[in-house]
């Protein structure tokens, strides 16, 4: 069974033709005169710069039926965007919790294409703002803020400080050749210092006046020695101590002396005590080793003014100090036992 098809009452979902208006929009009728009637000037449209917009594509949208005579309407309907595809799911991947560097955007970035509208202008593209002279600016802070900074003005240096500049430049040069000469010199010549020895001592005399008064006589053979093969060294001034426990009992002067390369001079040394008191500590210890005949010990301390020579020009001059330990026999034949040195500077 089959009913009778109807027509649709609605104007709105008749079929129409492509280019005819809507039916709710009347459409006055062309007179004969109306080709040729004046149409009214439209107004220009103002260029414009291109509008930031999201570069995405969308589809053309169907145009106004006043503004369908200046351009062809597209004779098919506008394709539509392909359903979005549903993506799989991704695998977690680890990532390091180190923070990056977040990358700095681009000095001049592009701008992407932008959809247009067909009646709109393209306006001439707008020119870049120069660049600003960074040394123009304030600085800026740590969110780009400018900061109150004030930088310091360049002034002129002072008189003073060229001076003392040029005083420390010139005394650190003096002393770094001064170094490189003596190290010249250590190295050419190689100085060693003189070695003073006893030889020989003979205790001659030694006993006590009312028990607390020493009375000695005692003979020296001190032994100099210059131990370099190319410095010369000049005794000026030598004086040696003699020493009992400690107490100084005898001192005497040498004449000066010189010595040439690889050179020992012998100088004999009187060292004679007359009166001199003694602690009792030390006057009971003589006595027993006089009674007993046993060994005697004795100091010698000495202070030498040596100048060495370095060829003809060179001079040095240093203090010298002598250390001696003497062990003899008892008088009136003391002879020498045992002797240690040691000189210093």
């Amino acid at each position: 069974m089959s009913y009778p098809r109807r027509e649709d009452s609605n104007p709105y979902f008749r079929p129409r033709q492509p280019g005819s208006p809507p039916p709710d929009q009347h459409v006055e009728p062309l007179s004969p005169e109306a080709p040729f009637a004046r149409q009214p000037a439209q107004p220009r449209e103002q260029s414009r710069p291109p509008l930031q917009r999201d570069p995405t594509r969308h589809p053309p949208y169907p145009l106004h039926p006043r503004h369908q005579g200046l351009s062809q309407p597209p004779s098919s309907p506008a394709p539509q965007p392909p359903p979005p595809q549903r993506e799989k799911p991704r695998r977690k991947v680890r990532v390091d919790e180190t923070p990056q560097p977040a990358p700095s955007p681009p000095s001049s970035p592009v701008p992407p294409d932008e959809p247009h509208h067909p009646l709109q202008a393209r306006g001439p593209p707008a020119s870049s703002p120069p660049l600003p002279d960074p040394r123009q600016q304030p600085p800026e802070g740590q969110h780009g803020q400018p900061t109150n900074l004030m930088f310091p003005r360049a002034r002129k240096t002072k008189f003073l400080t060229w001076c003392l500049a040029a005083f420390c430049a010139i005394f650190w040069v003096v002393i770094i050749i001064g170094g490189l000469i003596v190290l010249i010199i250590y190295l050419v010549f190689r100085p060693h210092l003189p070695k003073f020895e006893i030889s020989s001592a003979t205790l001659n005399a030694a006993y006590l006046d009312m028990d607390t008064l020493l009375n000695a006589d005692m003979t020296l053979l001190a032994n100099f020695t210059n131990a370099n093969r190319k410095v010369r060294n000049d005794f000026s001034y030598v004086i040696l101590d003699l020493y009992y426990g400690g107490n100084p009992i005898a001192t005497q002067y040498i004449n000066p002396f010189s010595t040439t390369r690889l050179e020992s001079r012998l100088e004999s040394v009187h060292m004679v005590s007359s009166q001199v008191r003694l602690p009792s500590r030390d006057n009971e210890k003589l006595k027993k080793q006089l009674e007993n005949n046993a060994l005697l010990g004795f100091q010698l301390r000495g202070v030498v003014r040596v100048k060495s020579k370095f060829g003809s020009f060179l001079r040095y001059s240093y203090w010298l100090y002598t250390h001696c330990t003497i062990t003899v026999t008892g008088p009136p034949t003391g002879v020498l036992k045992q002797s240690h040195c040691q000189t210093k500077r």
